[in-house]
């Protein structure tokens, strides 16, 4: 029998264990201070028992898998602090950092032959965009992000990837996946449970367990505008390993590609 009862911080981490990310440990891997009032504020998850333990909705879209796993499995329960994207690329930087782990792929400089057009203007915002995705500060809030991107989103377009959304989810925003990518890679990588207690396969390391997208990118909600042409970019986001960093790239919304797919969140909260 699933008890209905209002989340708080020690109900979310006695359902969810290392998928619960606690404010503390958002300060520690991110050197991000809550204020009194945003610790208050975060005390009550508008979450209850049922919806934590209920069979993940997007489970049931993928057709090799013979056990449905809960929400408390494959999901993420986290506080976004108020923050932007710039204050993260800033804070981890562009080139691997022994101490942080963490660090963004510069895209102003060719990576294997790519370079990603007009990034250094758009970056900087040169053209003055007011609700630019690098500096647009959140509010401090709850996410639900699922870890994997929803079964057969691979290779869609955008909006053939929505379709798969369940009620209450949304397309993330950059910040989101950025948030949600880091913050669980420090949970599981200074998490003091062995890999045992952390459901860590034994043919996995746990270098590769804290990995979200390991190998795949999402589809974001926020936009690439350079007001050179009417396409319709998107920007993409992914970590394939901590070593090779965090990819940001764009690409038209029309069009899919095979490793990129939808990472579905729920926002639950905003002050």
């Amino acid at each position: 029998m699933i008890i209905e009862r209002k989340m708080n911080l020690d109900r979310a981490f006695e359902l969810m264990g290392v998928n619960f990310i606690q404010p503390q440990l958002i300060s520690e891997c991110l050197g991000v201070e809550f204020s009194e009032k945003d610790l208050d504020f975060l005390k009550n998850i508008p979450l209850e028992d049922k919806d934590i333990l209920a069979d993940d909705f997007y489970d049931k879209l993928d057709k090799n898998r013979l056990v449905l796993k809960k929400v408390k499995e494959t999901h993420i329960l986290f506080p976004l602090p108020t923050i932007n994207v710039f204050k993260l690329i800033h804070y981890f930087g562009f080139t691997f950092n022994e101490f942080r782990k963490i660090f963004f792929v510069n895209n102003s400089v060719p990576i294997d032959g790519y370079l990603m057009p007009d990034w250094a203007d758009w970056y900087i915002n040169r053209f003055n965009n007011p609700d630019h995705p690098i500096y647009r500060v959140s509010k401090i809030s709850w996410l639900l992000m699922r870890k994997k991107p929803i079964p057969d989103s691979l290779g869609k377009n955008l909006k053939n990837s929505s379709w798969y959304l369940a009620e209450k989810y949304s397309v993330p925003s950059l910040l989101e996946v950025l948030m949600g990518m880091i913050v669980y890679y420090f949970a599981v990588k200074n998490s003091k449970k062995n890999d045992f207690e952390l459901d860590i396969p034994n043919f996995e390391s746990r270098e590769w367990a804290a990995r979200i997208l390991s190998g795949r990118m999402t589809w974001t909600s926020d936009l690439f505008l350079n007001f050179k042409n009417d396409a319709v970019e998107n920007l993409v986001v992914g970590l394939n390993t901590p070593e090779s960093g965090i990819y940001i790239r764009k690409l038209n919304s029309l069009f899919g590609s095979g490793t990129i797919g939808l990472l579905p969140i729920r926002r639950l909260s905003n002050n």
